[in-house]
């Protein structure tokens, strides 16, 4: 929830990963989408996508103790309005800050070993051996397995710029 005593405060509750890097030593940033749901805030370290508990965790998104159905577009935020960053907060525009003294870091839970996991993972094994031996010694087809280095001349001249 939003704090009592200044409700355009914000605490973030659960963040991702890449939503910390984008705001890890962040020193400018603009609001780069603002949408009902959720803004994104591009800032000079990466990209954030913010949205009230409604939001599903991931990787590019900050949950916050906005309420849910909080209407960002409706809220006075602005498309590309300035965000400002200080000491774990932020502050987007003259309307908002976004503390982040409390939040919870996100992470994806791990893959399951079930026998659907392990048949996929054996399928897939199995392709890439059966591409293995279908991918073409000309042109670009060495940089599909980039593990096995590639000899052609096509692919020593494009791995330059690649």
């Amino acid at each position: 929830m939003a704090s009592p005593a200044d409700p355009w405060q914000i605490p973030v509750r659960i963040a991702g990963q890449t939503a910390l890097q984008g705001l890890g030593n962040a020193t400018s940033g603009r609001i780069a989408a603002l949408f009902e749901r959720s803004f994104y805030l591009s800032t000079d370290t990466g990209l954030v996508c913010i949205g009230d508990e409604t939001l599903y965790p991931g990787p590019l998104n900050l949950i916050t103790a906005a309420p849910a159905g909080t209407n960002w577009r409706a809220s006075g935020l602005c498309l590309h309005a300035p965000v400002r960053f200080s000491t774990n907060r932020f502050s987007v525009g003259h309307q908002m800050s976004f503390s982040l003294e409390d939040l919870q870091p996100w992470k994806a839970a791990p893959g399951p070993d079930t026998p659907v996991a392990l048949t996929a993972a054996r399928g897939l094994s199995g392709f890439r051996e059966t591409a293995r031996s279908q991918v073409r010694t000309e042109g670009l087809g060495g940089f599909i397995f980039k593990d096995e280095p590639d000899n052609s001349p096509c692919c020593r001249i494009a791995s330059r710029p690649i």
